[in-house]
């Protein structure tokens, strides 16, 4: 759903807390190879409509994660992706939102092509709004 996407993007870039530490660098779906880190990546991971009642309404998981050479660096990053999405009521062009909320925190840890640990932190966050 391009408006969720582009609600979700608008609000993450323009989080001062989040943009002082990844600047720009918030991707959808996929990082470009090779993109500096520490860096944002949310992606759609199910939902759509209810079908529940007349009114069209929709229920949304997106996965919002940072990515960083530390650990501490990416729950630090982790910290304001919650602080800019959890709770937060997202302008979605057609739609009503309800609360964006945050659910399942995920933490990984990989291997670049170099070998080098990169660190993921983040959560899943549904995000419900009903059509007006």
């Amino acid at each position: 759903m391009i408006e969720l996407d582009t609600a979700v993007y608008g609000v993450l870039t323009a989080y001062a807390g989040l943009t002082a530490l990844v600047s720009t660098r918030v991707y959808q779906t996929e990082a470009p190879q090779g993109a500096a880190l520490p860096f944002v990546v949310f992606s759609h991971q199910a939902g759509g409509l209810q079908n529940t009642e007349p009114t069209d309404r929709i229920d949304h998981l997106v996965y919002a994660r940072a990515f960083a050479t530390t650990q501490m660096g990416a729950a630090l990053v982790d910290a304001q992706i919650k602080a800019a999405l959890h709770k937060t009521v997202l302008t979605i062009s057609g739609w009503q939102g309800f609360e964006t909320k945050r659910e399942n925190e995920i933490a990984l840890v990989e291997r670049d092509n170099a070998g080098a640990q990169v660190w993921q932190r983040g959560a899943m966050y549904r995000i419900r709004a009903v059509d007006v």
